[in-house]
């Protein structure tokens, strides 16, 4: 599982969660949801990943200039893997341009804990529940930190304050007469923790064969389970739904995803099941504590419990406002304030507690579940009385050189991995650059090499390092003049005119913001990466160390070598700054090597407008001396060999 609240097989980003219930109930009740695996999109090669999304998904802070991000919340039945990563470092890049712009943003992440699944997986490996999923947990969180991830909550949903908000929330819906009781049986799938229709089940060959009672996706036999439980009268909300997602074009994106969704609200919402009565670990039914609470009313709700966490940071123990859980009555006060308050997003006080922004301005998730996030998800904030989220951006699947990837293949993706290989800058861009983010990816090792190495060790680390060593030799560890007077020299040579540098990088700086908006990472980092290309193109044919090197008017030839490049180091510096919220370790790097201090990269510190405006660099500052910035890959593994065999 890449994700949670669609828990399936171990396939990147995840196969939808179904559960089709045979229920024991007249043909006039209303019929669950019958949720299938939406149609797999052709899978896109990168060398589209320049195309732009429609302009409709553009994503906004909200008026207050709060901007609430979240990714799944991940289910703990296993460890992480490079689905999940995908998510979360794609939701990273966005949060840390929306900082970098200036928001104040919550960006939340975390762990779905609650399952008959993780029980059964914490029996077999010799565990309570409990310590099961604080062994998983700890290592998504772990992940997280390798990877550069800047989440400001890091939610659980086995805290006391998300069980809380939880039972709160369905005494709400349960009130507004949207819980009703009925009973179903069919074939259940423990490993998906679903029932299966007939139509989905195959003998232990995979095949589809007449009495067979398999799961297609895990090939163990699927026993008759039948149970009374608790559905949520999604049904009801059929027409809400459809005005919001007719009313808000941009809330499913890419478009194409908000057809799909559109298409199956036509053929009619049905209710669902939310909780079970064979499955103890989990939250207890506020008004039936023989049965818990299912996927949807307990994961769903992680993203406003997170919110209003204890000490909530990026680990799940960092130095928020509140010093202990929300109780049950506080989590009533806060969620009545919340539906008084309605769209405008954040102040107000209740529960003795400063209320959060509200409503999520983007929900970033795999394809495989849009349709509980924009139709589940809708009608349930609804019926509480609650705002809706503003957009819901769902990515593709990852593939593994052109085939999907799971156990049986052989050729599931370690992101600890790829890491210890190659480190959180590399893995990081390739995902962001190479794969038109809303499509499908594939991940191709050589491929993975060739990408990085052109762009940031061929691109970025050559330009840095050539260039100060230049400046280094040539007068010393301080630029000889500014980037402004630079960019004057050189536009002086060119007619008046100014030098291709320089409006590079200005249209760079508009491109990749309006991407970044549209969430359409490839583009934005295609437009930082001109300038850099430029640059080295530009340094090349200056040739500096050959006008470092004039016998005949000296003086004019070393100006025309320190303005060339200085302007190739502001130019440089320009598209760090496009390029921190992918790379965030290397834009760092960069910077320092500029002489620069690097902490404004994580925004809130100097205006974006400022940050990417000509003139950064000023006459006399000094930098330390140059050293490499990136490697190429291939040294980084050799290097990583060479240092485990000297550990060993």
């Amino acid at each position: 599982m890449a994700s949670s609240l669609g828990r399936g097989s171990a396939v990147c980003s995840v196969t939808s969660a179904h559960f089709h219930m045979r229920r024991a109930c007249s043909p006039s009740s209303p019929r669950p949801f019958l949720v299938r695996n939406p149609p797999r999109s052709s899978l896109r090669s990168f060398a589209s990943s320049s195309a732009s999304l429609s302009a409709s998904t553009s994503t906004s802070s909200d008026s207050t200039g709060n901007f609430v991000i979240t990714t799944p919340l991940y289910y703990v039945n296993a460890a992480p893997h490079m689905g999940s990563s995908y998510t979360t470092l794609a939701a990273d890049a966005m949060a840390r341009y929306k900082r970098l712009a200036g928001a104040h943003v919550e960006f939340v992440t975390g762990c779905d804990e609650h399952g008959e699944k993780i029980a059964q997986a914490a029996a077999k490996a010799g565990r309570t529940p409990q310590e099961h999923v604080d062994a998983i947990a700890g290592e998504y969180a772990a992940l997280w930190r390798r990877l550069d991830i800047s989440n400001d909550r890091f939610v659980r949903t086995t805290s006391a304050t998300h069980r809380a908000f939880v039972t709160a929330f369905l005494e709400r819906v349960w009130d507004r007469g949207d819980v009703y009781q009925d009973a179903y049986e069919g074939h259940y799938c423990v490993d998906c923790e679903e029932y299966k229709d007939e139509k989905e089940l195959v003998n232990a060959a995979g095949e589809p064969e007449e009495g067979a009672d398999c799961c297609a996706i895990h090939r163990r036999p699927c026993p008759i389970r039948k149970e009374e439980n608790y559905f949520f009268k999604c049904s009801s909300y059929q027409s809400q739904v459809e005005a919001l997602l007719s009313a808000e074009p941009s809330l499913v994106s890419p478009a194409f995803r908000r057809n799909e969704i559109a298409t199956t609200v036509a053929e009619g919402v049905r209710d669902f099941s939310i909780s079970r009565a064979a499955s103890p670990w989990g939250i207890p039914v506020p008004r039936d504590e023989s049965q818990t609470v299912y996927v949807w009313f307990d994961a769903l709700l992680g993203y406003l419990s997170a919110l209003y966490l204890p000490h909530a940071g990026a680990d799940g123990d960092g130095n928020g406002d509140a010093t202990r859980d929300v109780t049950l009555e506080e989590a009533r006060e806060i969620l009545e304030a919340m539906s008084t308050r309605g769209v405008e997003g954040s102040g107000g006080e209740a529960g003795g507690r400063e209320l959060a922004p509200w409503p999520v301005n983007v929900h970033v998730i795999g394809k495989d579940i849009l349709r509980f996030h924009s139709v589940y998800w809708p009608a349930m904030l609804t019926s509480a009385g609650l705002p809706t989220p503003s957009r819901v951006f769902s990515h593709g699947f990852l593939t593994k050189d052109g085939l999907k990837m799971g156990k049986s293949m052989g050729n599931t993706l370690d992101p600890i991995e790829l890491l210890d290989a190659y480190g959180a800058d590399a893995v990081r861009f390739y995902f962001l650059k190479s794969i038109s983010f809303g499509n499908d990816g594939d991940f191709n090792e050589e491929r993975f090499i060739n990408v990085v190495n052109d762009s940031l060790a061929n691109d970025v680390g050559n330009l840095v390092n050539r260039c100060l060593n230049l400046l280094r030799k040539n007068g010393g560890l301080s630029f000889p003049l500014s980037a402004s007077e630079a960019a004057d020299n050189l536009a002086k040579a060119n007619g008046g005119e100014p030098h291709a540098l320089v409006t590079t990088a200005e249209q760079s700086v508009r491109v990749s913001a309006a991407a970044y908006e549209e969430m359409d990472f490839s583009r934005a980092l295609d437009a930082a990466l001109a300038i850099t290309q430029l640059g080295n193109r530009f340094i090349q044919e200056l040739e500096p160390w050959a006008l470092y090197k004039a016998d005949e008017d000296a003086e004019e030839a070393t100006l025309r070598a320190h303005s060339g490049i200085v302007v190739a180091m502001e130019a440089l510096r320009i598209a760090m700054v496009l390029l921190a919220p992918a790379v965030p370790g290397l834009a760092s790097r960069v910077y320092a090597q500029l002489g620069l201090d690097a902490s404004v990269l994580r925004g809130g510190v100097v205006p974006l407008d400022e940050l990417t405006a000509w003139g950064g660099l000023q006459e006399g500052a000094s930098f330390p001396k140059p050293k490499p910035v990136f490697a190429r890959l291939e040294e980084m593994v050799l290097s990583a060999k060479e240092s485990a065999n000297a550990a060993a």
